[in-house]
């Protein structure tokens, strides 16, 4: 795909790429269904960013990454929490933390959300993220 050029925006071309994924592996889906893994949902299904002051007064922007499950294939269930194509994991808790003054209460797997069958899609997350500064974020 061409690059835009500066000081346009490309988010949307990524966009792109990732739904073209699922309609040529919808495609083969139909011609060789064994050896097609079933759909993940595209990426970014949600990407939050988190931006406020902190209690120093300084600002920040925090893009946190999180991820769904990979679809199923015909032997084996799906990956959980990764996404496909690019195989990103999410972002570490760890890092925002250290970044932002956020924190992370919970991170888990969500039971059964890879849903019914034989094999089953990866399971999805499930956070709950707690704002530390005194000011909106």
């Amino acid at each position: 795909m061409p690059q835009p050029a500066l000081p346009r925006g490309g988010a949307l071309q990524d966009l792109a790429r990732y739904h073209a994924v699922e309609v040529i592996f919808g495609a083969l889906a139909q011609a060789i269904p064994d050896r097609v893994m079933a759909p993940s949902g595209t990426y970014p299904l949600w990407v939050p960013v988190f931006a406020g002051d902190a209690d120093d007064g300084q600002a920040y922007v925090f893009h946190f990454n999180a991820q769904g499950g990979q679809g199923a294939r015909q032997d084996r269930d799906g990956m959980s929490a990764l996404v496909f194509p690019p195989n990103v994991a999410s972002t570490s808790i760890e890092q925002m933390e250290m970044e932002a003054p956020l924190l992370c209460e919970q991170k888990a797997l969500v039971p059964d959300s890879g849903g019914p069958g034989r094999q089953r899609g990866g399971l999805g997350q499930e956070f709950v993220i707690r704002n530390l500064a005194r000011s909106r974020a």
